[in-house]
């Protein structure tokens, strides 16, 4: 891998230094306002054929040079502003002031361009596959909130499910669990889930441009993602330096003692040809996590949503083991007591760097990297609450985009320590993951038709020490290979055909291939109708296949012994020591123990979908219907067929051992057997079972009533079937999502760049079964504000509130109650 690496550095190096430099030529200067020139505009694309554009900067101002003699046409562009063009004629060396004001327009969403559903650049009107987009706006006024899902939790068919402050479960449709690893989230491209269980760490994604795109492309996205693209992707594309200059500083803080500091600043050389950038940050907040180690503290934290007594119960042996750092517990450990004490406040911090060099030819050559740490979070997972006590993520990317080629190669590491609060056990986890990655974009067919073609290649390694994984399969290192193309084709008028696939291979998982299968019809140049069939799967992580490690105190099974001495079959066990019927009865081990015969499990999805603009009117609707094989149960007795049932020992008569066995069984249940050193142990592991059907529809409207103020609402319906029977007795599948949800916004936006926005979120109660959790998840409608006013030109004061009305509720079950949360802000740009 490092030899690929090598030789990809290389040849970024020589394809970045081979655009030859541009004869000098004339020269446009200028500056780019608002209309009345009231105020700068940052981030507008100014452009000249056959010469390097120019984006303005904090003060608006822009420079295109080396620009040949004649008569030409200079287009202003960026969304939100009513393009310009001004024609211009140039002399040989002149240079030439051109000043612009630009007139704020509602965005047309049916024009605003996207990448994520084909890996090419389309109108989010004519792609393929269900997409929202976050609008510019949006990004910009939760910047300094440090909270990325929140983006994206009012949009149609997305369940974000909050515990705590940053401990996000983000799925599309359905089967969500704590921890899902159902979402594919790329920032420019690169994987940024944790390899050990391939799931999220939001705490320590931050977005800090507000010129960062975000798109959303929900149902299965395998033919072009591969693994994990099972319900969808979120794909977030931070600016090229040119596209984002000047130098800005964000200070906010609030509710439960929040305070968060960012700053980043690029600069850009006189010739354009270089763009570097440099940003910081840290953040410090408490959270609303508390301590669970007395019996009664889940009912108890519980009440505070309206969850009646008796009606919240804590998974056996009904509290946790240790408290949240900062804390200390009283009593006995291992027994239940109160904690006391103030938690350890969650701090994250973050630095990076990105320098860009733009060839002659048009390209991007880009080399960035940086480094995040995050303390204290606390999780919510499938086996209990765990508490990352410190993890830091270092990172490398080096890049080299052009309209038809790119090539990615980058580096992702983690080390981070671990407690699991329910056992107390602590675990390193020490990854990192390496990826190198090609396509290639081109049209043929004059203009109906076109195909992208690609590869990639990864190195997942994995080491916790010994603490999470089995010694024989702990410091493991894994290669994954996966080869995916599509072709679009317009064979009459108005009418596209789609055809892409992907295969993936690798010395974790079976090769598979994840073929998608479309027709897109057009009836209006805004409107567009799309069939698709598509399928999605997702690779048992490493935890999952390998995990090794005590679920909690060992369990004594003294009185099951006297019992089975007292009984009938007293007189069979002569032969076996007092006390050791189980090996040691009064200690026997509770084992979590992962299986390495699991496979990926599958979904199949069909979907009928509708795009369209109508004048100020965007409209989206989409029905679907997929089903899902092969899951993966959590972790339960006897899930796992490689631990049998417990067997007598050899000192028991033959025919007295089957009476014995089964009365074991019936006073135990299934998960008791005998590990490969013939010692007793009540093991939990998991296995694949069943299949399971989910249908539902997505309906978008958004209304530009005039240029100032924008309603937009959604709904998401959700159905499912499972046959219980096909499933293991001991484990219940449910989806884990609200059968109704509706998001309502109202934004209003000012001459001067004033902001407003008011949100509802609501969504239907629903039963949550994942892992050891098993419980209610309330109905909940949280009102969330947002409110910006600039100050001049290089201030601007912000406010933003979730759940306005401090409704208090919990999102999954198990997880944290969440509250209101209001921060202010003020930024600096310049």
């Amino acid at each position: 891998m490092r030899r690929h690496l090598g030789w990809a550095a290389t040849l970024l190096l020589a394809l970045g230094w081979s655009g030859s430099a541009a004869a000098q030529g004339g020269t446009i200067t200028g500056r780019v306002t608002t209309t009345g020139g009231a105020a700068p505009l940052a981030g507008i694309n100014v452009s000249v054929a056959n010469a390097r554009p120019a984006v303005t900067d904090a003060d608006g101002r822009y420079v295109l040079r080396n620009l040949s003699a004649g008569t030409d046409t200079v287009r202003f562009r960026w969304i939100g502003y009513a393009p310009r063009e001004l024609v211009v004629s140039l002399e040989e060396g002149e240079r030439l002031t051109l000043n612009v004001e630009l007139e704020p327009e509602p965005v047309q969403l049916s024009q605003v361009r996207i990448s994520g559903a084909s890996r090419q650049v389309e109108r989010v009107v004519d792609a393929p596959a269900a997409v929202s987009v976050v609008a510019p706006e949006r990004v910009r006024e939760m910047a300094g909130v440090g909270q990325v899902p929140m983006l994206v939790a009012d949009m149609p068919g997305v369940r974000v499910a909050q515990s705590g402050v940053n401990d996000f479960n983000v799925n599309a449709r359905g089967f969500n669990t704590p921890t899902n690893r159902r979402l594919l989230v790329l920032v420019d491209g690169r994987d940024v889930s944790a390899p050990l269980l391939n799931n999220q760490d939001w705490a320590d994604l931050s977005l800090t441009d507000p010129a960062t795109r975000v798109e959303f492309v929900r149902g299965p996205g395998s033919a072009l993602y591969g693994a994990n693209a099972f319900s969808g992707v979120l794909a977030i594309t931070t600016p090229a330096v040119r596209e984002s200059r000047g130098t800005w500083v964000d200070l906010s803080g609030g509710e439960v003692s929040a305070l968060r500091a960012t700053a980043s600043s690029s600069w850009i050389t006189d010739d354009y040809r270089w763009g570097f950038r440099a940003g910081a940050g840290y953040s410090t907040t408490q959270t609303p996590d508390v301590a669970r180690t007395n019996l009664g503290d889940l009912e108890r934290e519980y009440a505070a949503a309206g969850i009646p007594a008796g009606a919240a119960r804590m998974p056996a042996p009904g509290y946790e083991l240790i408290p949240l750092q900062g804390q200390t517990k009283s009593g006995v450990l291992g027994l239940p007591g109160a904690a006391s004490g103030t938690p350890d406040p969650l701090r994250t911090s973050f630095a990076n760097a990105r320098l860009d060099y733009y060839p002659a030819n048009g390209a991007i050559v880009t080399a960035e990297g940086g480094w995040s740490r995050i303390e204290n979070p606390v999780a919510t997972l499938t086996a209990g609450r765990s508490q990352t006590l410190e993890a830091t993520r270092p990172w490398g990317r080096l890049a080299w985009t052009s309209e038809g080629f790119s090539l990615m190669a980058y580096h992702t590491g983690r080390t981070g320590e671990n407690v699991s609060l329910a056992s107390g056990q602590r675990g390193d986890d020490i990854t990192s993951t390496t990826h190198l990655e090609g396509q290639v974009n081109r049209r043929f067919a004059g203009a109906r038709g076109r195909f992208v073609l690609g590869g990639s290649l990864r190195t997942v390694m994995v080491d916790t020490k010994g603490t999470l994984l089995s010694p024989a399969d702990d410091g493991r290192s894994d290669r994954f290979y996966g080869a995916f193309g599509q072709v679009e084709y317009e064979p009459f008028a108005r009418w596209k055909v789609i055809a892409a696939g992907r295969v993936d291979e690798g010395s974790l998982n079976e090769t598979n291939f994840s073929p998608k299968l479309g027709v897109v019809y057009a009836p209006a140049s805004d409107q567009a109708v799309r069939l698709t069939f598509s399928r999605g799967y997702l690779n048992p992580s490493v935890l999952e296949r390998f995990i090794a490690f005590p679920a909690g105190p060992p369990l004594d099974f003294s009185l099951l012994e006297a019992g089975l001495r007292a009984s009938p079959l007293g007189p069979a066990l002569a032969g076996v020591p007092n006390g050791e019927l189980f090996t040691v009865s009064s200690a026997v081990p509770l084992l979590a123990l992962g299986n390495d015969q699991l496979r990926s499990s599958k979904v199949n999805g069909v979907e009928l979908g509708y795009k369209g603009q109508f004048d100020r009117l965007f409209v989206t609707a989409d029905v679907y219907y997929s089903r899902i094989s092969d899951f993966a149960s959590g972790l339960l007795p006897g899930a796992n067929p490689r631990y049998a049932p417990w067997t007598a020992p050899a000192a028991v008569p033959g025919a007295a051992a089957a009476g014995l066995e089964g009365a074991v069984a019936a006073a135990v249940g299934p998960g008791l057997t005998r590990l490969a050193d013939g010692s007793t142990a009540l093991v939990l592991s998991s296995g694949n079972f069943g299949e399971a059907r989910e249908y539902g529809a997505e309906l978008g409207v958004g209304v530009q009533v005039d240029r100032a103020l924008r309603w937009d609402a959604n709904y998401t319906y959700y159905g499912f079937a499972i046959n219980q029977a096909e499933f293991y007795a001991g484990d219940t599948l449910l989806p884990n999502t609200p059968r109704h949800a509706v998001n309502l916004s109202g934004a209003w936006t000012g001459a001067q760049g004033a902001r407003v926005r008011l949100g509802w979120r609501w969504e239907d109660a629903h039963r949550w079964h994942a892992g050891v959790w098993q419980g209610f998840v309330p109905s909940s409608g949280s009102v969330d504000l947002n409110a910006s006013l600039p100050a001049g030109e290089r201030l601007t004061f912000s406010l933003s509130a979730t759940d306005l009305l401090d409704q208090k509720r919990y999102h999954l079950y198990g997880g944290s109650i969440v509250g209101r949360r209001v921060i202010g802000g003020v930024s600096w740009r310049r």
